[in-house]
């Protein structure tokens, strides 16, 4: 991604109150969140091939954190509770469906899990985009 892209993308998210940071490698972002989210931090999971690809999961509870993840859950309402203990865990970590240059977050989810922790969850929420989710226009994003 070029320079200019990334102060574009990064001035209009900032207009929206949205940090943006950008990484070369999934393995650089594990090193951020790390060393973003302490270790006695409860940690909510949005389920995602991005997450996924990260075994961002497995490195926080080895390192002590309390995760809450819905694909643990072995029954329909255990995954339900699992997504509402989300909800009031200090930190917050998904990925997105898109984003726009522009400046927006698309995300058309099945149950709405990741987009009510995004708004009216916890204090800290990461997304984590990939460049393929990166989109010119919110109408190409949607």
């Amino acid at each position: 991604m070029d320079e200019n892209m990334k102060l574009e993308i990064t001035k209009n998210f900032k207009s929206r109150n949205i940090e943006v940071a950008f990484f070369e490698t999934l393995d650089n972002v594990k090193d951020k969140i790390n060393e973003l989210i302490p270790t006695d931090c409860s940690v909510g999971i949005g389920n995602s091939k991005t997450m996924k690809d990260m075994n961002i999961l497995k490195i926080l509870r080895e390192r002590g954190n309390i995760v809450f993840d819905k694909t643990l859950g072995e029954t329909k309402e255990e995954s339900k509770q699992i997504k509402k203990k989300s909800l009031l865990s200090d930190w917050y970590i998904t990925g997105t469906n898109a984003i726009s240059k522009e400046g927006h977050i698309v995300n058309i989810d099945h149950s709405g899990n990741r987009v009510a922790a995004m708004i009216y969850g916890p204090d800290n929420v990461i997304i984590v985009v990939g460049k393929n989710k990166i989109c010119d226009t919110l109408d190409a994003a949607i």
